[in-house]
């Protein structure tokens, strides 16, 4: 994904301080881009996060959101913390997703899914 595709979907999304907050989170995507592509490819390949056994599902709606949100917990277990996914809204006392975030890891899905011929059986699409 290029910034400037990045920059269009956020200012179709937010305005103002927002929009500013998800333009500059784009630096820390690129920081993260190894770690969100293959996350990404987890995500394509199983967003349901069936465990291994196929006994427990970890993101049982198989929303990219709680998807991250599982990513987020595995790379900062302490729930003190908010990096690097996480952010504070101190008007409505909420924790979120980084604004841009989702855009970013939906640009990667396509990017992904892209590279992918369309007659790769299923099994190979997310390797």
């Amino acid at each position: 994904m290029e910034y400037k595709e990045y920059k269009t979907k956020c200012e179709q999304r937010w305005y103002g301080i927002a929009l500013h907050d998800a333009l500059h989170n784009w630096k820390e995507w690129q920081e993260h881009k190894d770690y969100l592509t293959d996350a990404m490819k987890q995500y394509i390949h199983n967003p349901f996060q069936k465990d291994s056994l196929g006994e427990k599902y970890y993101n049982p709606e198989g929303t990219l959101t709680k998807f991250l949100w599982n990513c987020q917990e595995a790379i900062q277990p302490s729930k003190q913390r908010l990096d690097p996914f996480l952010d504070f809204e101190e008007h409505y006392q909420k924790i979120f997703l980084k604004r841009g975030l989702i855009i970013y890891c939906e640009a990667l899905i396509d990017e992904i899914e892209t590279q992918i011929p369309k007659d790769a059986p299923l099994f190979e699409r997310a390797t």
